[in-house]
């Protein structure tokens, strides 16, 4: 009887720490979970939107979305403009899926780019207007740029002239007072000669 009572404490003490350490699956465990699945998808998933034949453009794709309706349009702006390495205006321009209803798992979505008070025709025409306007106003910038640091070397280069020119003058002005002075020394050196080869032929006399 001692032998069960000790079998059934020592039972009991042991229920404790395996109703810890066997909880549930559906119980989810403390701390930050992972919901982009398996490893492999931690990177960033991005999906590819073609607005025609030749432009396309990568969308990062969110962990909410998961048909093509679920997209913003302001993620898409954003995408179309990181395209461009200028700067283009396009809260003007609408996108809209050839497909909402379709899963983004398909890796490739078709949009009908618009833009409001200009017709679909020339949707196209009026962003490469844009864009030319953004090359423009960018090429005119680094001119001005280019053009300032002209000025500002022209002026450097025109005070380091005026230094030098400065500096040759008082240097000339130098020498023509020491030449200046070393001609009236030798005058005084001829006519004291003069004057002594005059006493000494006096003395001969």
């Amino acid at each position: 009887i001692s032998a069960k009572m000790q079998h059934a404490t020592a039972e009991r003490e042991r229920r404790p720490s395996s109703s810890v350490n066997d909880a549930p699956a559906h119980i989810a465990p403390a701390g930050p979970v992972n919901t982009g699945g398996t490893a492999g998808d931690a990177e960033p998933r991005l999906i590819n939107v073609l607005v025609t034949p030749k432009l396309s453009f990568a969308l990062r794709l969110q962990p909410g979305w998961k048909r093509a309706s679920d997209i913003e349009e302001d993620a898409l702006r954003l995408a179309f403009l990181a395209r461009f390495p200028v700067k283009l205006r396009a809260e003007h321009l609408t996108f809209r899926c050839a497909t909402p209803a379709a899963s983004l798992e398909t890796g490739t979505l078709v949009y009908r780019i618009g833009a409001a008070d200009v017709s679909e025709d020339r949707v196209l025409l009026s962003v490469l207007s844009e864009l030319d306007k953004s090359y423009t106003a960018k090429f005119e910038a680094a001119l001005e740029r280019a053009r300032a640091d002209c000025l500002s070397a022209s002026n450097c280069f025109q005070v380091v002239a005026d230094e030098v020119r400065t500096a040759q003058e008082a240097t000339s002005r130098r020498w023509e007072s020491e030449v200046r002075s070393l001609k009236e020394t030798q005058g005084k050196s001829q006519k004291r000669l003069f004057l002594l080869e005059q006493e000494r032929d006096q003395l001969r006399d």
